[in-house]
């Protein structure tokens, strides 16, 4: 689970994002190609189980 998933994207530009208490991963990006991210906010608390900030995955 994510908050925030691009999947066979190209030219995905993500800029100025906050992401709070993601339940797993907080941004993750599959087979994609020339993904900018900017000014991006990933916060969770220390406590939570596998809380991963940006997942990138070739395929």
């Amino acid at each position: 689970m994510q908050a925030l998933r691009f999947y066979g994207s190209s030219n995905v530009r993500v800029t100025g994002i906050s992401i709070i208490n993601s339940p797993q991963c907080h941004l993750k990006f599959d087979s994609c190609q020339g993904v900018m991210v900017h000014n991006l906010t990933i916060s969770s608390p220390e406590n939570s189980p596998n809380t991963d900030g940006i997942h990138p995955c070739a395929m």
